[in-house]
């Protein structure tokens, strides 16, 4: 079986594992003598979570890997606007709103970020995806009902799919049974559970790929033969798919040999999907990103972590192979023979990140969209700034990262923004409707923190009891974007599988305050608090306590946890984030509890 088909059937996988095991994790305590105690519900349940979170902490691991288990921040990247997916379980948008494109029922513009998911269609779903088009938005969620497709936004060419041509200023339900969605201007495709692909709104050049260009078409069309199919992007006036063999395939305008056929920029509409050539390529491509007028995909690799290819427009060096050279109607390599486990073309750039998180963009960069610290323009890959990307001490000691670090990194038009390790945004670039999400209207040349998340826990103690701690707190000075609606200390004893076995937790949902039992007397534990809500986690510092044998302390670590508590930190935040979408209580009850 080819690599990447592997690669989106583990993704599907973990997206059906969590969907499954959602209402489990999620369900409270059948009976109990109260509501303290560790947070043991489901406790095989979240064992085998622990697991499948060992496992993506593997070599070769990826960030959409973390999000299946509600780690990572889809983001999309509009015009205009911005959208992410916070936790699996909430979604927000901020910046350009005049054709509703936030989908929060209005019209006015909002230059930090709204929670598009608070209520209507979208409340207490999970989420797959978010794509953004020129003056619209579509996400793929989840329920016990199944999977679909939601639209909102402008609505000229019927690219929100509901069979008509009127805004939206509320997501609508608009395709079943689909787990992927990508936004052109004013086109709209989504990927199926059959691996089949439907696109509507604007087909003037063919951007639908059913045979022929003509009139918009409000509502969803299969495109004809089209099987097999994994990805999916979309971009202006372009549609492009990857087939499980590795194969690309694109349609719609081929003014600047965005097909990748070889065959030369016809300056004409193709309204069929023609095959990309790869010839030379082994394996084909796991990853494709449609940019305005070129395309950029990465080849197939065993670890992830493959060349990048682009072809297309190059004017502005957007295929980054060193020189704004003449248009290329075939695939050909970026320039510095890098692999990156994410490509994303956008406007008249491409943004690549690599396996150890650091960003490389290339391409126009009139308003500082690729996040180099000035406006100059690129034709090879260059460094992207983290200088304004911080992680907390902890995260640092929890995960080994040791700098900053980037997992995502999406560009549109004219700005850019980039997900972190802890699932933190950042944006850059112009920022004329506030789609850089800080509250502002100011530019950017630098990737700039979007105030999604809560601020850091802080003055954790620890008061040791007959094999008990209780943990003690301070909330966060800025509480984000919404409030924090749970607070979850861990006590872990050590960094080995067995430790892990050993590790408790308690929540607490009202108090800065909790107590976590079934501990040993006279071990020392570890304690950190995390805070959760509808705009992300942040972490505390490290205290320290010991049952029946001391008291708390402030003190770091020397070293930081080991892989085992990694899986179980990432297994904490995964059931943080079902939780919080499903607004029910974690069951809890004594270790080993059925």
């Amino acid at each position: 079986m080819r690599t990447n088909l592997r690669r989106w059937r583990r993704r599907a996988a973990l997206a059906a594992v969590v969907a499954v095991l959602a209402p489990l994790i999620a369900a409270p305590a059948a009976a109990g003598p109260d509501d303290s105690g560790t947070i043991a519900g489901a406790d095989r349940t979240r064992q085998a979570l622990a697991r499948v979170a060992e496992v993506l902490r593997r070599p070769g691991a990826t960030a959409d890997s973390e999000m299946a288990l509600g780690l990572g921040s889809g983001l999309a990247v509009g015009a205009g606007h911005t959208c992410a997916i916070v936790l699996y379980a909430h979604l927000w948008c901020w910046g350009a709103n005049d054709r509703a494109q936030l989908g929060v029922g209005g019209v006015t513009a909002a230059p930090g970020p709204v929670r598009t998911s608070a209520t209507g269609r979208l409340r207490d779903k999970v989420f797959l995806g978010v794509a953004a088009g020129r003056e619209h938005t579509c996400a793929v969620a989840f329920d016990p009902g199944g999977f679909g497709a939601y639209c909102w936004g402008g609505n000229d060419d019927g690219q929100i799919g509901d069979g008509g041509t009127a805004r939206r200023t509320r997501p609508v339900e608009v395709a079943a049974d689909v787990v992927a969605v990508a936004a052109g201007d004013a086109h709209t495709c989504a990927l199926s559970l059959e691996l089949t692909v439907s696109c509507w709104g604007a087909n003037d050049v063919g951007q639908l790929g059913v045979g022929v260009t003509g009139a918009s078409d409000p509502t969803p069309q299969e495109v004809p033969g089209l099987t097999d199919v994994v990805a999916l992007s979309a971009n202006e006036n372009n549609t492009c798919a990857l087939r499980s063999d590795g194969g690309a395939w694109c349609w719609g305008s081929d003014t600047h040999g965005q097909l990748g056929n070889g065959g030369g920029a016809s300056g004409t509409a193709v309204p069929t999907p023609t095959a990309v050539t790869t010839a030379g390529i082994a394996g084909g491509f796991m990853q494709i990103s449609v940019g305005r007028r070129h395309v950029c995909a990465l080849q197939t690799s065993a670890r992830l972590s493959g060349r990048a290819y682009c072809w297309g427009e190059d004017g502005a060096g957007q295929l980054g192979n060193g020189t704004a050279a003449p248009d290329r109607s075939r695939p050909g390599p970026v320039a510095g023979d890098r692999g990156y486990v994410s490509v994303s073309a956008g406007g008249d750039a491409t943004c690549a990140t690599t396996a150890t998180g650091q960003g490389y963009c290339w391409g126009a960069n009139p308003d500082g969209q690729l996040g180099t610290g000035n406006p100059a323009g690129h034709a090879a890959p260059a460094l992207v700034d983290l200088g304004g990307v911080e992680v907390p001490a902890p995260v640092r000691l929890l995960f080994g990262v040791r700098r900053s670090m980037v997992t995502q990194i999406v560009l549109g038009a004219a700005h850019g923004c980039a997900a972190d390790v802890v699932s933190a945004v950042y944006c850059t670039g112009r920022n004329d409707t506030g789609q850089l999400g800080d509250g502002t209207t100011t530019d950017a040349a630098a990737l700039r923190a979007v105030p999604l998340g809560p601020g850091p826990v802080t003055g954790v103690r620890a008061r040791a009891g007959d094999g008990t701690l209780a943990v003690r707190w301070a909330a966060p000075a800025d509480p984000g974007a919404a409030p924090v609606e749970e607070y979850v200390a861990v006590a872990s004893a050590g960094t080995s599988p067995s430790a892990l076995e050993d590790a408790r937790s308690c929540a607490s949902a009202r108090t800065l305050t909790c107590t976590v039992d079934g501990l040993r007397n006279g071990r020392r534990y570890t304690v950190f608090v995390l805070a959760a809500g509808p705009g992300g986690v942040s972490y505390s510092m490290f205290g320290q306590g010991t049952p029946e044998g001391g008291g708390g302390g402030g003190g770091l670590p020397i070293t930081g946890p080991g892989a085992s508590l990694v899986a179980g930190v990432l297994l904490v935040l995964a059931g943080a984030a079902l939780r919080l979408g499903a607004r029910r209580p974690i069951r809890t009850g004594p270790p080993g509890a059925p």
